[in-house]
C-alpha cells in the first residue's frame, strides 16, 4: 500500500511548519504518556496549547484560538506512536 508520508508532502512553508510541530510532539510523547495518555493534546509553536479527552471539543476550542490556516498538530497520546490512518476521500492506492 502506498501513500503520503512526511517525507513526501511537498516542501512547502506550511508543511515544514506543520513537520516542526510533529517533531515537538516525538520529543514530549514520553512524558505525556505519562502524563495525559488517552487525552488528544494539540501542539503549536513547539508547545501543548491545549488538552482534551474529545477531539471535536479540543479542535473547535484550538481554532477558535488559531486560524484555521495555522499549523496545528492534533493527536490522541496512546502508547502506539506510529499509527496508520485512513483518511475519507484520500485514495492512497
Amino acid at each position: 500500500m502506498s501513500g503520503v508520508t512526511l517525507d513526501t508532502l511537498p516542501d512547502t512553508p506550511y508543511n515544514r511548519k506543520w513537520k516542526e510541530e510533529i517533531a515537538a510532539y516525538d520529543v514530549m510523547w514520553p512524558n505525556l504518556l505519562k502524563t495525559h495518555k488517552g487525552k488528544w493534546v494539540a501542539v503549536h509553536g513547539g508547545k501543548i496549547v491545549d488538552t482534551d479527552r474529545n477531539r471535536e471539543k479540543l479542535i473547535k476550542r484550538v481554532y477558535s484560538k488559531f486560524s484555521r490556516r495555522t499549523p496545528i498538530y492534533i493527536e490522541q497520546v496512546v502508547e502506539t506512536r506510529y499509527r496508520i490512518v485512513k483518511i475519507p476521500g484520500i485514495d492512497s492506492e
